[in-house]
């Protein structure tokens, strides 16, 4: 199975936010969530690999904490994006492929049609919690 490194970025925002607790709101920590998409654990030398040489990424994982079993809510990235922002599960997002009854005779576009691909209005976020912590947000993509 192709593993996604979501929750290697979500530990600098756990240890961020751990750092940030006593911090006055004149002078709050950064907090950085870092998304890669499709990167996998066993490329990236912080885990080990000898062949490939991930130096920001090692040092990023020095310097909080790295988890060596953790598990992707989904391989598909939306409703990973939406699990790690709310700390849901795609189910109750709504970010599932609904059932189909013969999944042969059904294309792949039609069945992404049936799928939520945002989160709902009244889903609380991560940048929402931060936000009312005092943290100045923004999001960067692509």
């Amino acid at each position: 199975m192709r593993r996604v490194i979501y929750w290697i970025l979500a530990a600098v925002v756990a240890v961020g936010l751990t750092a940030g607790a006593g911090c006055s709101r004149r002078s709050p920590r950064a907090v950085f969530l870092i998304v890669i998409d499709n990167a996998r654990a066993d490329r990236l030398s912080a885990y080990g690999e000898r062949m490939y040489r991930t130096p920001h990424i090692d040092s990023l994982a020095a310097g909080g904490v790295l988890f060596k079993r953790a598990v992707s809510t989904s391989t598909w990235s939306a409703p990973a994006m939406g699990s790690m922002l709310t700390s849901r599960y795609p189910t109750q997002l709504g970010l599932v492929e609904a059932p189909v009854g013969d999944e042969a005779a059904v294309e792949w576009n039609a069945r992404r049609e049936q799928t939520a691909h945002t989160l709902a209005s009244g889903e609380t976020t991560l940048a929402e919690i931060l936000r009312g912590a005092g943290y100045s947000t923004a999001a960067f993509v692509n």
